[in-house]
C-alpha cells in the first residue's frame, strides 16, 4: 500500500498548488492517474475488485457533487483518483476530512453575516429534517442566492489534497 500511498501523494501535491493558484485540476493529471491506479491494483494492488469498487464509488460520489453544482469536474475527477488508488473508504475519509478543511476555509473567508445566513441555513434543515417542524423556512435569511456574489470560491482540490497528507499521516501513525 505504501507505493499507492506514494503515487497518490504526489499526485494530490501537484494538484493541490494548480488549484490554489490557478483553480485548475488538470486532465493531464487525473486521468492517466486514475488509469494507473486501476492498473497498478489489478497487477501488483491489492486486485481490480479493490480499485473498480472505489473508482465506482468515488465516480458516484463525484457525478453528485457536480450535478447540485458544488464542484468542479476536477474536484469530481480528483476523488475518482483516490478511489482508483486507495479503495473506497479510504477516498471517503479523504473527501470528509477534505470537505471539513473546505468548511473551516470558506467560515474564515465569509463576513460574520455571511456566516450567520449559513447557521441559520444548518438551523433550518436541522428543523426540517429531524424535527419535521412546519415554518421551519420562516424568518431565516438562508445561504446567498445565485444572485448574490460569495466572497470567495473554495479550492476543493487544494482541500482534498491536505485531506489525503491528514489520512495518510494519521494511518501511518
Amino acid at each position: 500500500m505504501e507505493i499507492a500511498w506514494a503515487g497518490t501523494l504526489i499526485l494530490v501535491t501537484i494538484i493541490f498548488f494548480t488549484d490554489l493558484i490557478w483553480r485548475k485540476i488538470y486532465n493531464a493529471i487525473t486521468i492517466p492517474a486514475i488509469l494507473a491506479g486501476i492498473l497498478y491494483h489489478s497487477i501488483w494492488g491489492l486486485g481490480i475488485k479493490f480499485t473498480l469498487i472505489g473508482f465506482a464509488f468515488m465516480f458516484v460520489i463525484g457525478v453528485i457533487g457536480l450535478t447540485v453544482n458544488g464542484w468542479g469536474g476536477g474536484d469530481a475527477k480528483m476523488l475518482i483518483l483516490a478511489g482508483a488508488w486507495l479503495g473506497w473508504y479510504t477516498a471517503a475519509l479523504v473527501m470528509l476530512i477534505g470537505g471539513l478543511i473546505a468548511l473551516i476555509y470558506f467560515a474564515f473567508k465569509l463576513k460574520k453575516k455571511a456566516i450567520k445566513k449559513v447557521t441559520d441555513q444548518l438551523r433550518r434543515i436541522w428543523l426540517t429534517v429531524f424535527w419535521q417542524a412546519k415554518g421551519a423556512w420562516k424568518d431565516f435569511e438562508g445561504i446567498p442566492d445565485g444572485n448574490d456574489p460569495m466572497p470567495e470560491v473554495v479550492p476543493y482540490g487544494s482541500c482534498l489534497a491536505v485531506g489525503a497528507w491528514l489520512v495518510m499521516f494519521l494511518q501511518n501513525m
